[in-house]
């Protein structure tokens, strides 16, 4: 489940899916100019769309907003989960110029979530030249995490202004691990609706409207990799979500339990980059072909969104989890700090 995950959250690279699978994004890069793209579309679209749809979750665990200058601290896991039919794609359907799949036999292979165990080969014919290649292995996310999911960490501050009125922010440093190098920043709005209302139904509860984006950048340099029959000198693979939501909130506390809800729609992306110069050489070590930032790759998504949740507070600790049905659904859990102490009585 998600929770296994968080525990590995807390060391933030090596939970994250592209620090395992860089050094074989490569390998496809064998199937030359024409069908390289082609190949890495299907192969990491689990990663694109579960990043994308992760960059608008999380932003809140309550609809109640702290007073000037009060604050909040989460650590956060947002586990967005995947469907079947992207667990594994068909290379014969993608309309390939000159490679062909020889194994498995059942013509299926694994995308970046996929089966670990799942050998592929494919064979290449270009200008007279033919060789083989073996194809990148899945992650294996539903045997490693227990969940078919792709697990996003996520860091937020919240803050108490002037007017009931709460800002938002997420910002990580530069973070290197080996050659992988991630940055992520957001910002969000949360303004209190209750305090508009003095009589009637709605004054029970905490109602808030909360807009807010957030970008990530993932770059990992190819330079050092070992790519078989491929060199580069510049090669780099550039990872950019992005994803912005604007939500209507509601929640009701008692006795230090707080269940909230939230609805509203969403936009996201995650754009995905090989650039750089690449030398592609046969079995022979003869030069067959070069290439010159050779995949650009993109995956969207929109759409309303409903988010329903439950918080506990211990002291100044609080632990929340939250399901979000959308297009993508997704399961986010949190560990924070609550910093909401009283004015002193004059």
């Amino acid at each position: 489940m998600c929770y296994r995950f968080f525990l590995v959250v807390l060391f933030i690279f090596t939970s994250l899916p592209m620090v395992q699978a860089q050094p074989d994004l490569g390998k496809y890069l064998r199937a030359g100019a024409a069908d390289a793209e082609k190949l890495l579309n299907p192969y990491m679209e689990p990663l694109g769309r579960g990043m994308s749809a992760a960059m608008t979750n999380g932003w809140y665990h309550t609809a109640r907003t702290h007073k000037p200058f009060r604050f909040d601290l989460v650590l956060m896991a947002s586990c967005v989960y995947m469907p079947d039919d992207l667990l594994s794609f068909a290379p014969s359907d993608l309309g390939l110029e000159n490679t062909t799949l020889t194994e498995p036999a059942d013509g299926q292979v694994p995308t970046i979530i996929g089966s670990e165990d799942i050998s592929s080969t494919y064979t290449w014919e270009y200008e007279g030249s033919q060789g083989t290649f073996a194809g990148p292995p899945g992650l294996d996310a539903e045997d490693k995490f227990n969940m078919q999911a792709v697990p996003v960490p996520l860091l937020q501050l919240g803050i108490g202004t002037i007017k009931n009125t709460d800002i938002k922010i997420r910002l990580s440093p530069k973070f290197r691990y080996e050659n992988v190098r991630y940055q992520a920043y957001g910002v969000a709005v949360m303004h209190s609706l209750s305090q508009y209302f003095t009589t009637g139904f709605l004054t029970k509860y905490d109602w808030s409207f909360l807009a807010g984006y957030t970008t990530a950048d993932m770059v990992y340099d190819l330079k050092n990799s070992e790519l078989e029959n491929v060199e580069t000198l510049d090669g780099e693979g550039i990872l950019r979500s992005s994803g912005w939501t604007v939500q209507t909130l509601i929640s009701r506390y008692i006795h230090g339990i707080t269940v909230y809800a939230g609805a509203g729609y969403y936009k996201a992306s995650t754009d995905m980059d090989l650039n750089g110069s690449y030398t592609l050489f046969d079995d022979n070590g003869e030069e067959l072909e070069q290439l010159r930032d050779p995949v650009s790759l993109g995956y969207g998504q929109n759409g309303p969104r409903f988010t329903a949740g439950i918080q506990l507070e211990f002291a100044v600790i609080t632990l929340h989890a939250d399901y979000t049905f959308q297009k993508y659904n997704s399961l986010t859990i949190g560990l924070g700090i609550l910093a909401e102490w009283k004015e002193k009585e004059h």
